[in-house]
């Protein structure tokens, strides 16, 4: 009896038969892989730039370009608490990363800006999240569940 109360749910093995998988198994399977596969890591949302526009005119006014930049950020895509991309982090046509410069905001402490070989700004990395360390506090991105079957 103590055997079948630590007996743990079991759908798949590197070795299993799926042939002889039973309906259920294979179902719950199934439906592990299509969230693993076709559930977006990455979610789009929309984004209001004006205070990071005002932050850069101030703190650079001798690159306007960084600023009309900024402007054009209306999408964010949070990877977590650590960093906002500003740019598809899926798209295969993303520019390569240039170079990188610090930003003080009073609101959100200072931001490191990552800058696209384009021009555009790739996104933004929080140092106040992450000299906290809280990378931990996030819920991780749905993945697929390993499990034994018998």
């Amino acid at each position: 009896m103590k055997n079948a109360e630590r007996k743990t749910e079991r759908i798949a093995h590197f070795s299993t038969d799926y042939a002889h998988m039973s309906p259920a198994a294979r179902a719950r399977l199934e439906e592990d892989l299509m969230r693993l596969y076709f559930t977006p890591h990455y979610q789009c949302m929309p984004f209001d730039p004006t205070e990071l526009v005002a932050l850069v005119k101030e703190q650079c006014p001798d690159q306007p370009e960084l600023a009309e930049a900024f402007a054009r950020c209306t999408e964010q895509w949070r990877k977590n608490n650590l960093y906002t991309h500003f740019m598809d982090p899926q798209a295969k046509d993303r520019s390569r990363y240039a170079y990188g410069f610090f930003l003080e905001c009073p609101r959100q402490g200072l931001l490191v800006v990552d800058v696209a070989e384009s021009g555009a700004i790739q996104g933004i990395e929080h140092m106040k999240n992450v000299m906290r360390g809280e990378e931990h506090d996030i819920p991780l991105p749905p993945a697929m569940r390993i499990v034994h079957w018998k």
